[in-house]
């Protein structure tokens, strides 16, 4: 067998030795990547769970207990939040809406009266320096006590209005709209006894 034969069947027989080796090693790494997953799931889940404890209790610090409500997707529960003495304090609720740069996702705090107490951002992905200043305390200090017909966004001082976060009036009206809309929403849900929740917000297990 001349060297140039030889050298085309070795070329031939290296191309199914490769793809061998390819899919074995594709095999091997989802294998890992399995293994890792079902080791670190529950390890997320149970961080996840933890924080979004925590934020229920800063964005309504009035309540020593939560309660969620029944009929509300997993994993996005409204609840209920309750004093020391059982008395009612008020509602907490997930928020989502589109921002300048991608979904800003909140817990939002109202009080028995629908006027709102306070709100954490849990995931965003807003400019530097501008949108991610969302997580500015003064900027949340804006919001506390408006009701859903005083949440209007301007981009100077003027009475009655949310001053915008300078730069950033995209990010700053997303999130006015975002907790007009659901407090609109939780007023005609609570007046119903959350009878008749939307499709879109509802386990559909429960329906």
């Amino acid at each position: 067998m001349s060297t140039a034969t030889a050298e085309r069947v070795t070329r031939s027989d290296s191309i199914p030795t490769i793809a061998l080796n390819l899919m074995w090693a594709a095999v091997l790494s989802g294998l890992i990547l399995a293994t890792l997953n079902f080791f670190t799931q529950p390890i997320r889940e149970r961080n996840e769970a933890e924080f979004k404890e925590r934020a229920r209790a800063m964005v309504l610090p009035q309540a020593n207990r939560f309660e969620p409500i029944e009929g509300f997707v997993e994993g996005h529960e409204w609840f209920r939040g309750f004093a020391a003495d059982d008395a009612f304090v008020g509602y907490v609720v997930p928020v989502k809406k589109r921002g300048y740069e991608g979904h800003i996702e909140m817990m939002l705090g109202v009080d028995p009266s629908l006027a709102i107490v306070e709100f954490k951002l849990l995931k965003h992905r807003e400019t530097p320096g501008l949108g991610a200043k969302a997580v500015d305390q003064k900027f949340h200090d804006r919001f506390k006590g408006r009701k859903v017909d005083r949440l209007e966004v301007s981009k100077k001082d003027e009475p009655g209005k949310i001053l915008a976060i300078t730069g950033a009036t995209i990010t700053s009206k997303a999130i006015a709209d975002a907790f007009a809309e659901r407090l609109a929403e939780l007023e005609t849900l609570a007046a119903a006894d959350f009878q008749n929740i939307p499709s879109e917000l509802a386990n559909p297990k429960e329906h």
